[in-house]
């Protein structure tokens, strides 16, 4: 199976490499951390979740649950 490429995802403002010089590699890092377990892994489609976010997936299971 091939790898995943944050090329085509971080492309959010703050992740961008060619638009902004980092103060250090570990800012650069947090960054990319912060847009990936922030944002990317709880929007992006999963298709053993039917193709739903996790986060809707997760809303959906609760809400089934609450009643």
């Amino acid at each position: 199976m091939p790898r995943r490429t944050l090329a085509g995802p971080c492309a959010c403002d703050r992740c961008r490499p060619g638009d902004r010089a980092w103060p250090s590699r570990a800012a650069a890092r947090s960054a990319v951390f912060e847009f990936i377990e922030g944002w990317y892994n709880l929007h992006r489609l999963h298709s053993s979740l039917g193709y739903v976010s996790p986060a809707a997936y997760e809303a959906a299971y609760e809400a089934a649950f609450a009643a």
